[in-house]
């Protein structure tokens, strides 16, 4: 399984609620980084300080924070919740 994985930090979003692929779209970079992605994994998941993982097409409020603002705990919960999200919603195997 092939896995590309692009954070949203500080990237330009929407002001609205929309596919979380569509808010970060106002920014090349994560438009360049996407295409590219998407062109060589089987998945592209965005890492998001509030929500953990992002699949393209979740629906997404406008997106606040950074990891830097966490808390060392904080930050441990949050990668925790991402690994059980990939395991929940891209049924991988990590041990």
């Amino acid at each position: 399984m092939s896995l590309g994985l692009l954070g949203d930090d500080s990237l330009p979003q929407r002001d609205y609620r929309c596919k979380a692929v569509e808010m970060f779209w106002a920014s090349s970079s994560f438009v360049e980084r996407f295409r590219y992605s998407t062109g060589r994994n089987r998945y592209t998941v965005i890492l998001s300080p509030r929500y953990g993982l992002l699949l393209p097409n979740d629906f997404i409020n406008p997106n606040a924070g950074t990891l830097e603002a966490k808390t060392l705990k904080q930050r441990s919960d949050w990668a925790s919740k991402v690994i059980s999200q990939m395991k929940d919603r891209l049924n991988m195997k990590l041990d």
